[in-house]
């Protein structure tokens, strides 16, 4: 685990180990991406439903939805060292590119209203909520000026805002039907939403913070994800009979290719190179390992029971 990952190069990001959250066993399986076997089964909360690494792949951090908590792994050891009490139903997760603020989306639920609370890594505690609107979904981070995005599931918008803790109000910016994941492309040219009852991804431009492309789909588009190299969008296809993957062209907004994975196909996440792409396979308790040259699976790794996030170290 960590930078250098188990055995590769000391601070090459990209070699790091993935991280598998297993919504109904409470746990985290780690693979090794250079053997694709399961080097350690971190035990969570309950309900471990989004999954995130800083930076510089040291740290882990798992949303535990039906525990109210998130779980702070250490990559070096694959321990938990710390508890963090957030609110209701933590549903997504997301660190800021300089590494000093851990976003979680609370109240997916619709019972309290969607929150974003902030947490300082240094002091693994929250240091800030702003409220978000009626729900709060799936967050993601500009990388280039650290704006944070949370997808509104019930109210079918994104809200915006600015970087914490200095951001203003929310911007709320209508996009498909259901909005679930959200992703920022490496170089902050743009945030892609995949509208789960829409069947569509929203193409949003961060400095206007409007819809600037709609990529139809058939089926309902669940996670997204941005290879670093080269840019291609990944969104998973969570229809019941689907089983697959859509590669998305980010010049032409359309789907170039189609990749069958497993069942119900929820968390994507691209290595920091860009060469290799994993897919949480909820129906089938496996993860998918992709090559994105080829756009074959090269690997498909059993898991715990329900994995619904994934992220590199």
């Amino acid at each position: 685990g960590g930078a250098g990952g188990a055995g590769g190069a000391a601070g090459i990001r990209g070699t790091g180990d993935v991280y598998v959250a297993n919504d109904f066993s409470g746990t985290v399986s780690v693979i090794n991406p250079r053997t694709d076997a399961i080097v350690s089964t971190i035990t969570v909360g309950t309900g471990p439903s989004a999954v995130a690494a800083n930076p510089v792949g040291s740290t882990v951090y798992v949303a535990n939805s039906g525990s109210n908590t998130v779980s702070v792994i250490d990559t070096a050891t694959n321990t938990v060292t710390a508890t963090i009490p957030v609110a209701d139903s933590p549903s997504g997760i997301a660190v800021n590119p300089t590494d000093t603020a851990v976003y979680v989306t609370e109240g997916t639920s619709g019972d309290t209203g969607g929150n974003l609370a902030m947490i300082s890594p240094s002091l693994d505690k929250v240091v800030g909520v702003e409220y978000v609107g009626t729900s709060a979904g799936q967050v993601a981070v500009n990388p280039v000026n650290g704006s944070v995005y949370v997808t509104m599931p019930l109210t079918n918008d994104v809200s915006a805002i600015a970087a914490l803790p200095t951001a203003g109000a929310p911007h709320a910016i209508p996009v498909g039907a259901a909005p679930n994941g959200v992703a920022a492309s490496p170089t902050g040219s743009a945030v892609y939403v995949a509208n789960e009852a829409g069947g569509t991804v929203s193409v949003i431009d961060p400095v206007s913070n409007t819809v600037t492309g709609t990529v139809p789909v058939t089926g309902e588009p669940f996670g997204v994800a941005v290879n670093p190299i080269g840019s291609s969008i990944y969104v998973t296809d969570h229809s019941l009979n689907s089983g697959s993957l859509w590669m998305i062209d980010p010049a032409t907004n359309t789907v170039t290719a189609t990749i069958p994975v497993g069942s119900l196909p929820a968390g994507v996440a691209v290595n920091h190179l860009g060469s290799a792409v994993y897919v949480a396979n909820s129906g089938s308790n496996n993860v998918s390992a992709i090559n994105p040259v080829t756009d074959k699976v090269i690997a498909t790794i059993p898991v715990g029971q329900d994995p619904t996030a994934v992220a590199v170290a």
